[in-house]
């Protein structure tokens, strides 16, 4: 914006004080005011241009000027104490002042419950409970649906003051960049698609059991460019007979109204227990590395590994919907095979055997970000140990689960586990020299058409046969 003259400015200054002062008497009036029709009356320019709206109200603050909307809830708040105080009972007085303002008596009856002056009955002194046990302020509203006002209203009866820091509203941090595709923001991503939500105060909450609290902490600290912590309130819950857990749970917030519009957008519902939520659309079109990142994410929120006598096994607990998505996408990618199983109200994708299940613990875990859950990855630590087979142990002699994740050496630990699972999507070409017949497929296809056993065909495939029941190899494709 360029400098005016000083004639310029004169000028610009009288017209804008004549709309100052048309606007405070505007105001008291029921009309909401047209602040693009007194912008052009009074004809205030910048750069030959018409100021706009956002101008107005920064002129209008630095002369402190309220808003018709603040003026007028100010107004009803200060004449509603007074004739409260001279014992008015509250129709009355919703009439007198809807009367002098010329407005509904519902108009002032909602800006009155805005700022905390309503007929209903709240729990006080559960609410004040709850605060003092640290709950966060988006769960004491949405658990009793009440504003700030509401709630500062009650604290000031019970001659409670409330931490400054507890509740911060439209401050201004320094976050990094949340947007970018990136394994960073891909792990995020999977946490709140396992265990956040978007709440309708336009806030992302995560929440996990109290174990977890250095995790959470350690998520929590990525968001920022800087060290600062106080934007988000991290706080343990009280014990409810409604919690499933004997635990008490932690919370994480991200009270960012650009960041609920992206996760919209990615697929992300405001109740996706009874929405099902699919996989985040750009998943499908990333690389393999962000993929893997945003199912370690899922994984330390909906992730676990079993195990029986003779084998490990990884699964997610998840929609019926994602789980044939993600099925298909580590089919494609991986060429892993996994069952979904309905279990309840929920499904669950299990990926089962040693090669697979180490395949994919070693590839997520190996995704460049220091952030992952202790107790998973300590379990995943002694799945490795317990179920480690020979193949792998006499590649070298030091071979635990942190080892190799810090090794170039992991590379050829993957080709050799994935040499042990894609042989079941691997195309094979046979040709039947008696017939000329030509069989294009998967080993399990070929079995299912003709009976010759699959350690027959690989044989064949691997060299160590040149025939079988007059099939012959012609070449082996990829997935």
């Amino acid at each position: 914006m360029s400098r005016l003259s000083q004639d310029q400015q004169i000028i610009y200054n009288k017209k804008a004080l004549a709309l100052l002062n048309e606007y405070k008497i505007l105001r008291k009036y029921p009309t909401k005011i047209n602040s693009n029709d007194l912008i052009t009356k009074y004809d205030i320019k910048r750069n030959n241009k018409l100021i706009t709206y956002k101008q107005l109200s920064k002129i209008l603050q630095k002369h402190n000027i309220l808003s018709q909307k603040k003026w007028r809830a100010k107004y009803i708040k200060k004449l509603y104490l007074l004739l409260q105080n001279k014992n008015c009972d509250r129709e009355n007085i919703i009439k007198i002042i809807a009367d002098k303002l010329q407005i509904k008596k519902s108009s002032v009856n909602g800006i009155l419950r805005n700022q905390g002056f309503s007929t209903k009955k709240y729990p006080e002194n559960d609410i004040l409970n709850d605060y003092k046990n640290g709950l966060t302020p988006n769960i004491i509203f949405d658990k009793y649906k009440i504003n700030y006002a509401i709630f500062s209203k009650i604290a000031q009866d019970n001659n409670i003051n409330i931490d400054t820091f507890w509740y911060v509203k439209n401050s201004n941090y320094k976050y990094r960049n949340l947007f970018e595709i990136n394994t960073l923001n891909a792990h995020l991503i999977g946490l709140i698609w396992a265990d956040g939500s978007i709440s309708s105060a336009r806030q992302v909450v995560i929440n996990l059991c109290i174990d977890d609290k250095e995790y959470l902490e350690k998520v929590q600290k990525y968001l920022f460019i800087n060290d600062n912590k106080t934007s988000l309130a991290i706080s343990d819950h009280s014990k409810t007979t409604s919690r499933k857990s004997q635990k008490n749970s932690i919370s994480l917030l991200i009270t960012r109204v650009d960041y609920v519009k992206y996760l919209k957008e990615l697929g992300m519902t405001l109740n996706k227990e009874k929405q099902e939520i699919l996989l985040p659309k750009f998943i499908k079109k990333s690389s393999d590395e962000i993929f893997l990142a945003f199912l370690k994410g899922f994984f330390e929120g909906d992730g676990y590994i079993t195990k029986n006598n003779y084998l490990p096994s990884l699964g997610f607990s998840v929609t019926n919907k994602m789980a044939t998505e993600l099925q298909f996408e580590l089919l494609k990618r991986f060429s892993i095979k996994s069952s979904i199983t309905k279990d309840h109200s929920i499904f669950r994708l299990t990926i089962g055997g040693t090669a697979p299940v180490f395949f994919i613990l070693l590839n997520m875990y190996k995704v460049k970000n220091d952030i992952f859950m202790k107790r998973k990855f300590k379990k995943a630590q002694q799945i490795w140990k317990i179920f480690l087979p020979n193949y792998l142990k006499n590649i070298m002699p030091k071979f635990s689960f942190t080892y190799i994740l810090n090794e170039a050496k992991n590379k050829q630990v993957n080709k050799i586990l994935a040499s042990k699972f894609s042989y079941d999507t691997q195309q094979i070409n046979l040709k039947n020299i008696e017939t000329n017949e030509v069989f294009i497929g998967t080993r399990e296809e070929f079995y299912l058409l003709y009976g010759i056993k699959k350690a027959y065909i690989n044989r064949l495939i691997r060299g160590e046969r040149k025939m079988i029941n007059n099939w012959i190899c012609q070449d082996i494709g990829g997935d």
